[in-house]
């Protein structure tokens, strides 16, 4: 028992970039919530989307082997930048394997990545459409017991564009009580759906922020209806804002 919490404990899935990777220890935590932050137009989106995909990929390969549920809060959510992430990490996982494979890295019976583990690197900027793969000395061990007697060809042959679409449920929420809904019955969706590795939210922030200056913009009005001045308009939103978003 302790050995299994252990394993999934020290279970990670790759971000397919070998810096943010060794920065992560290996990468993303499985198990835990993280919070990716930063400025507007410094890939937040174009990371998650390749999280989405990643979740896909097989273990023996840095991915999770399962589904992926999408909720996006923004709407940048975009169909075609995401078949576009999906195409680049499949012709590279291929490349890399036949690499491999003439190299005599991989057999017939042979379905673990060693210390030679595998790490991709993927251009996240929104006009990117490029990508690489090396291998690394310093990736972190892969070994799974039931991926024996299958090789990587055969481990990757499944992990196609459709492949990756059909495993990836994106939902659009246009509000904070949508999102709260989704979110309550969110373990029944999970449980119905055991395949479910990853859940994706982009922005957890939006919403709440919405519903905010919504009630901010109410609160104004209502002000200026009754004649209040507009600095008792501002004070009195500075102070009702804070208290919304916490909702």
């Amino acid at each position: 028992m302790l050995k299994l919490e252990a394993e999934k404990e020290s279970e990670k899935v790759t971000t397919f970039c070998r810096g943010m990777d060794l920065l992560l220890g290996g990468g993303m935590q499985v198990g835990t919530v993280t919070e990716v932050c930063g400025p507007p137009g410094v890939g937040k989106t174009q990371l998650l989307m390749q999280l989405a995909v990643n979740c896909v990929l097989p273990k023996e390969l840095g991915g999770l082997n399962g589904a992926c549920l999408f909720i996006d809060t923004e709407g940048s959510f975009v169909p075609e930048r995401f078949r576009e992430i999906a195409h680049a990490a499949v012709m590279q996982v291929k490349e890399i394997i036949l690499r491999r494979e003439a190299e005599g890295f991989v057999g017939n019976s042979a379905g673990i990545v060693d210390e030679d583990g595998l790490t991709v690197s993927l251009s996240l900027g929104s006009g990117s459409r490029s990508a690489s793969i090396s291998d690394s000395s310093t990736s972190r061990k892969r070994t799974r017991s039931g991926a024996m007697g299958a090789s990587l060809a055969a481990l990757a042959a499944f992990f196609t564009v459709d492949h990756i679409l059909q495993q990836t449920q994106c939902l659009r929420v246009v509000d904070v009580i949508s999102l709260m809904a989704l979110l309550n019955v969110l373990p029944t969706y999970l449980a119905s759906h055991p395949g479910t590795r990853m859940v994706v939210i982009d922005s957890i922030a939006f919403p709440f922020r919405s519903f905010s200056q919504l009630g901010a913009h109410q609160l104004g009005s209502e002000a200026l209806e009754g004649g209040t001045s507009a600095t008792a308009m501002d004070t009195q939103t500075a102070h009702v804002a804070p208290f919304t978003f916490a909702f």
